[in-house]
């Protein structure tokens, strides 16, 4: 029985679905893939750390809020121990040790790294003001309840001035940020 690539002197390779492409590699010389830097998902972000960022997403509002206290109780009580005029070198170490704790928590990491990613959504479209910061609600809502917010309910609702290539491209990039941000 003769190999079916004998019989094929041009060495052409079955079409595969998808168009050749598979998740943004092409073979080489060498019949092996590797990674093309000029697809349209270089942004892509594996579906396991997908999970794990949109599980941080649902606490997000949770650890924002804790962060948040935590600052101003530690603030408070730097207030309160000048007030009653105590050492103040030793209460501003103090103060100083218990703000380094909060920022190098993982909730407070994990919530800055989301807000850095959030904040450049749409950076490099000329929209306005408004309009950057409805699209990122929408990738932002989308990325959390994907099911729930799909662009066609974010476009009817809020006019988004992207196509929806663009809204998942954004999505995409928001993901990436956050790997970025959080080292994962």
């Amino acid at each position: 029985m003769e190999d079916s690539r004998s019989c094929n002197p041009l060495k052409i390779e079955p079409i595969r679905p998808g168009g050749g492409r598979v998740a943004g590699r092409v073979p080489d010389e060498l019949g092996q893939e590797k990674e093309d830097e000029k697809t349209y998902n270089k942004h892509a972000v594996d579906k396991a750390t997908r999970q794990i960022i949109m599980g941080y997403m649902r606490k997000y509002d949770e650890w924002r809020r804790w962060c948040e206290t935590e600052r101003e109780r530690a603030r408070f009580g730097y207030a309160r121990a000048i007030d009653r005029r105590e050492a103040g070198e030793r209460r501003a170490s103090e103060f100083a040790a218990r703000m380094e704790a909060i920022d190098s928590d993982p909730k407070t990491k994990i919530v800055q790294a989301l807000e850095n990613a959030r904040q450049e959504i749409g950076e490099k479209e000329t929209m306005m003001r408004e309009q950057r910061e409805n699209l990122r609600l929408c990738v932002w809502l989308s990325c959390k309840e994907p099911r729930k917010h799909t662009f066609e309910k974010m476009q009817a609702r809020f006019f988004l001035p992207v196509s929806e290539r663009s809204f998942y491209r954004h999505k995409n990039q928001f993901f990436a940020a956050v790997k970025k941000y959080m080292e994962l």
